[in-house]
C-alpha cells in the first residue's frame, strides 16, 4: 500500500472519529427533543435504544482514532463495518421517514468512507501478512 493511501486512510479515521464522537456524544447524553428536533435517525425509538446508539458510536470513534494513532488495521477494518452497518440503518430510517433527501447525501458519503477505510484496513493487513 502507497504512503499516500495510509496516509489518507488515518487521517479518515481521525475525521470520522471527531464526527462520530459529536454525534455519539448528542445520542448518548443529548436531551431526546433535541434529537428529534435534528432528525436524529434514533427519534421516535425508545429512549434506552438511542442512548444505546450513542455509546456504541462513542465507542466507534474511540477505536477509529486509536487505529488511526496506532496503525491498528484489525481495529480500523471491524469498527469501519460496524460503523457501516450503523449508517445502513439510519439511511433505512431517514427512507421510511421520507427524510431521505434531506439525510442521504450525508450517509452515503460516511459509508463511501468507511468503505474506503474497510477496504484499505483489509489490505493493509494482507500485506503485512504476506
Amino acid at each position: 500500500m502507497t504512503t499516500t493511501l495510509r496516509v489518507l486512510s488515518r487521517i479518515a479515521c481521525l475525521l470520522l472519529g471527531a464526527f462520530f464522537a459529536f454525534v455519539g456524544y448528542w445520542k448518548a447524553f443529548g436531551p431526546i427533543q433535541a434529537l428529534a428536533e435534528h432528525h436524529a435517525w434514533v427519534a421516535g425509538w425508545p429512549d434506552w435504544f438511542a442512548r444505546t446508539v450513542g455509546w456504541s458510536e462513542l465507542a466507534c470513534a474511540a477505536a477509529l482514532v486509536a487505529s488511526s494513532l496506532a496503525g491498528l488495521r484489525g481495529v480500523a477494518f471491524w469498527t469501519a463495518l460496524v460503523l457501516i452497518i450503523n449508517q445502513l440503518t439510519a439511511l433505512a430510517v431517514h427512507v421510511s421517514r421520507s427524510e431521505a433527501a434531506a439525510a442521504a447525501p450525508q450517509n452515503l458519503v460516511i459509508l463511501a468512507v468507511l468503505g474506503l477505510i474497510a477496504v484499505q484496513a483489509y489490505r493493509a493487513a494482507r500485506e503485512a501478512s504476506s
